[in-house]
C-alpha cells in the first residue's frame, strides 16, 4: 500500500498523463489566475479604462458597466464590480 502511494505523486511529477490535457489547450498562453481580490478588482479597472481611452468610439454599455464596476469594487462588492468590468472589457475588444 504505501509503494502505490509513492507511485501517483512520481507519475505526476514526470508528467504522465498531463500531455493530452495540455495538448487540448496548446491554442494560445496559459490562462491567467485571477481572484477576486481588491488588487485585481483596481486593475481590472485600470486596465478597461485604458482601452476606452484608445477607443475611437467606446459602445455607452461599454462606458456604464465600467462606471458600475469601478463603483462596486469602491464599495467592496468586489465580485459583482469584476464581472462589470469583465463584460466592459469584452464589448470594449469587440468594438475594435
Amino acid at each position: 500500500m504505501f509503494a502505490g502511494r509513492l507511485i501517483l505523486p512520481a507519475a505526476l511529477a514526470a508528467g504522465i498523463g498531463l500531455g493530452a490535457a495540455h495538448a487540448q489547450h496548446d491554442s494560445g498562453p496559459p490562462p491567467r489566475m485571477t481572484s477576486d481580490t481588491r488588487e485585481y478588482c483596481d486593475a481590472l479597472a485600470g486596465r478597461v479604462a485604458r482601452e476606452q481611452l484608445s477607443a475611437r468610439n467606446p459602445a455607452p454599455e461599454a462606458s456604464a458597466l465600467a462606471q458600475e464596476g469601478t463603483q462596486l469594487c469602491a464599495e467592496g462588492r468586489v465580485a459583482p464590480g469584476i464581472v462589470r468590468l469583465r463584460r466592459a472589457w469584452v464589448i470594449l475588444q469587440a468594438g475594435d
